[in-house]
């Protein structure tokens, strides 16, 4: 559902909602870091079809979640919690994702 709406609202009418997962990103709670890391998930997929300067708030996205993604599998690369796994896979297909736009540069 969140690729739908992203796909057609992102990011004209998303400007909260970036706002909103990053603080999700950043919480110390793993279901709201699970719920954030699913919903950026779908807005990248949802951008990888975009080309050159429709892409820019892809970019955007990958400069300003890139630094949060990469401290977030650092910390749970160390833990021993249950979603250890389910986290770091949904990190690497955000990565997945985004390689298809800033690739595009």
């Amino acid at each position: 559902m969140i690729f739908n709406i992203a796909e057609v609202d992102f990011p004209e009418s998303w400007r909260n909602s970036v706002h909103e997962i990053a603080e999700r990103l950043k919480s110390q709670n793993e279901a709201a870091v699970i719920s954030g890391l699913l919903a950026l998930r779908q807005i990248f997929q949802a951008g990888e079809s975009e080309i050159d300067e429709d892409r820019d708030p892809m970019n955007q996205l990958v400069e300003g979640f890139f630094p949060i993604l990469e401290s977030i599998m650092a910390q749970v690369a160390q833990s021993t919690s249950d979603n250890q796994i389910l986290i770091m896979h949904l990190i690497a297909k955000i990565f997945f994702s985004a390689n298809n736009v800033s690739g595009a540069q």
